[in-house]
């Protein structure tokens, strides 16, 4: 802030007070003096052939970079909080899919000991009916405990207690995720309205001004100065004096350090306009990754949702010729089996999409806007239960606040 207020006049007051006595060496004491003198003056720099503009850009520029930082570490808060959440109603579909899974493999066995009892099957039937339950259910408790871990870690990126329960709307299987925008339309979003890439666009504009500023350095200055001073001595009464003028100020040798100072600032700018690119090509190729990303999920989840169906009735079937001896053991573990994997591709590709439209969402800078939140659910109402009392805790949309401030430089790739 210190450039700006380098184009204001300054004014400073000064007092001094000041009491003396001499005595001569014969022993005559001169009477005390009594001195109180106070001056005010005034500077002001008229014109330093742009010096003076240059770092009030500069200043600026910083300005409009922190505030894009301050947009990033929002976005930041929000991919983690969004993946977190997403994970955690995964980790949900998970759990329902191996219940379902021990509830089959239950069936199978009661199956195997009534087929085993009537003597239509074997003892190894048994144990590889036990031997199924016993793995279904080793699967559920490693998804249980995984999905204890990962609601600890959605509390933390909200701001809770990481002991904190939360109850979350289901994950969204039956409906698919939309995107209505093309990946071109969002490369030209994320090169206006990324956080990250509008801060490095702000920092080669003030790494510019600056160099402007040092280069300006050394060119003359002229500045306008006025005093006016009051001197109260005792004996001798009130004396004033009064001064006005211009200074002209040529810096002729500086020890080298204008050279110096200058090529370090070259050599920041260039830094800065390096940093500028490569993050323009990481956000592209964010934006691209993360849109295609979400079309290959969307596009799996159908064929999905088909698996399941198809391996569901093929269970049906497979249970019910099992009972009747028209098939093997080994015929309903795999149909359980293919069930089971069925559904946990589905489940796995709709976490992708919702996780993939997450981080598009980031990477173009607009994660909890309206485009980002209404098809990611970005805004669920969750109840968190601690001690007994249940509060709604709401997971805020949070947009990016850099439309509020005027940077009109674009980035240029």
């Amino acid at each position: 802030m210190g450039q700006f207020a380098c184009a204001s006049p300054k004014l400073t007051l000064n007092a001094s007070a000041q009491q003396s006595q001499s005595t001569t060496s014969t022993g005559f004491s001169i009477p005390t003096q009594r001195i109180f003198a106070p001056n005010l003056s005034l500077s002001w720099l008229l014109y330093d052939f742009g010096q003076r503009e240059a770092g009030i850009a500069a200043a600026k520029a910083g300005l409009v970079a922190a505030r894009f930082a301050n947009d990033q570490t929002l976005q930041t808060v929000l991919s983690s909080v969004a993946s977190a959440y997403y994970q955690s109603l995964a980790d949900q579909v998970l759990i329902e899919v191996n219940k379902r899974s021990v509830g089959t493999a239950q069936k199978a066995l009661d199956a195997a000991q009534a087929r085993y009892r009537s003597g239509q099957a074997t003892v190894s039937d048994l144990y590889q009916a036990k031997a199924a339950l016993a793995q279904a259910e080793g699967t559920l408790a490693t998804a249980e405990q995984t999905q204890l871990q990962n609601e600890g870690a959605l509390a933390s990126a909200v701001g809770l207690p990481v002991d904190t329960q939360l109850r979350l709307a289901p994950l969204q299987t039956r409906i698919d995720p939309k995107l209505d925008a093309n990946v071109k339309s969002l490369l030209q979003q994320a090169i206006a309205q990324n956080p990250n890439l509008q801060n490095a666009q702000a920092q080669v504009a003030q790494a510019r001004a600056t160099l402007d500023q040092t280069e300006r350095a050394g060119l003359p200055s002229i500045s306008l100065g006025a005093n006016q001073g009051l001197r109260f001595q005792q004996s001798l009464g009130r004396t004033q004096t009064n001064s006005i003028g211009l200074t002209l100020s040529v810096p002729l040798f500086t020890g080298f350090d204008q050279h110096y100072q200058t090529a370090q600032a070259r050599a920041k700018l260039a830094e800065a306009e390096a940093n500028r690119d490569t993050t323009y090509q990481s956000t592209e190729l964010s934006v691209w990754q993360g849109y295609y990303a979400f079309r290959g999920a969307v596009v799996a989840i159908p064929s999905a949702r088909a698996q399941v169906e198809n391996a569901s009735e093929a269970l049906k079937a497979v249970q019910a010729q099992y009972k009747v001896g028209y098939a093997t053991i080994q015929d309903l573990l795999t149909a359980q089996s293919t069930l089971a994997t069925a559904e946990v591709t589905l489940a796995q590709n709709a976490l992708n999409a919702y996780t993939a439209l997450a981080k598009l969402g980031a990477a173009i800078g607009q994660l909890g806007s309206p485009m980002f939140s209404e098809h990611t659910l970005l805004d669920p109402t969750t109840a968190a239960v601690s001690a007994g009392a249940a509060p709604n805790v709401h997971l805020p949309d949070i947009a990016p606040t850099s439309h509020l401030y005027d940077h009109k430089e674009q980035s240029q790739p």
